[in-house]
């Protein structure tokens, strides 16, 4: 039987959070309709990323307004896929409540008809497969658990920039020492050398701190692993980049500089419960990456 502590790791992971909803590229350019859309999708991707990034309206109205879309043009692939997002961020935001299991099986609906509609979006995969690894830790589906982590492997495999952050994300509850672990922080790493022309390695406008977060949960990742003057030197370099002076989760970074010797205790002990917090985890999480303000 699944302990609470292992079904509440796998819903952890959906805090792939937003960089699950933080991923760069969500902004290319949706593929070509054969008929003119409604005015509604178009104002309905305005809508979510007012939500997502700038915090209003409020996020039930991104979905009431996603779903008006969806039932417009229910094959527009790009409506799909941010209806999907939408759910997976509020299933984040409220994972202790029945909330968010109706959000998360929405945001697989979503998602999954997204997949379909839009074979060539090879992002998916980062998204999706947290979603369904949450949802076969809830129904006890060991076998769905292993397919689906090989489909976002194999999806690592193809763009290790893209998807180093999701195939990280689900290793991190797992003991420093596993194979597991040390599979995770190989991905997180496989993203250090990333081309700094790809957008999955840059700030964009709707992704306006991509780069800080990222690389707090990868100095996260070196100071569980051990390597706490690795991630000193991230952090510090965290401090460097354009735009931090306006992050406004820039206290986390000094937060943990001031109490790095601690962080590392906590995280080397044996008792996994009083572990950090994650800055990509959990409510506020998706902020991280796409709050402006």
């Amino acid at each position: 039987m699944q302990t609470a502590a292992a079904r509440s790791a796998r819903l952890i992971a959906l805090g792939t959070s937003l960089w699950l909803l933080a991923a760069p590229k969500l902004n290319g350019e949706a593929p070509a309709a054969s008929a003119p859309l409604p005015p509604v999708v178009a104002q309905a991707e305005k809508v979510f990323f007012s939500a997502f990034g700038e915090g209003t309206p409020a996020p039930s109205d991104a979905i009431g307004t996603l779903t008006g879309a969806y039932t417009a043009a229910p094959s527009h692939g790009r409506t799909n896929l941010l209806l999907g997002l939408a759910h997976l961020w509020q299933a984040t935001e409220n994972q202790s409540s029945l909330a968010g299991l109706d959000h998360l099986m929405l945001s697989e609906r979503f998602l999954a008809r997204a997949a379909k509609l839009l074979p060539t979006d090879g992002r998916i995969p980062s998204w999706l497969v947290p979603v369904r690894l949450a949802l076969a830790g809830i129904e006890r589906d060991h076998a769905a658990q292993g397919q689906v982590m090989g489909e976002l492997l194999e999806a690592f495999r193809k763009d290790p920039a893209f998807h180093s952050f999701s195939v990280a994300m689900l290793a991190f509850p797992a003991p420093r020492g596993s194979e597991r672990f040390q599979q995770g922080l190989a991905a997180i790493n496989a993203a250090d050398g990333c081309d700094k022309t790809n957008p999955s390695c840059q700030n964009q406008p709707r992704w306006a701190h991509n780069m800080e977060s990222f690389e707090t949960f990868r100095a996260d990742y070196e100071l569980k692993a051990g390597n706490t003057q690795k991630a000193r030197a991230i952090l510090a370099s965290v401090k460097t980049i354009p735009g931090y002076s306006e992050w406004p989760y820039k206290a986390a970074v000094e937060e943990r500089l001031a109490n790095l010797e601690e962080r590392a205790t906590l995280f080397a002990n044996a008792d996994p419960k009083d572990d950090p917090a994650l800055l990509v985890v959990g409510k506020g999480s998706c902020g991280s990456c796409h709050r402006s303000r």
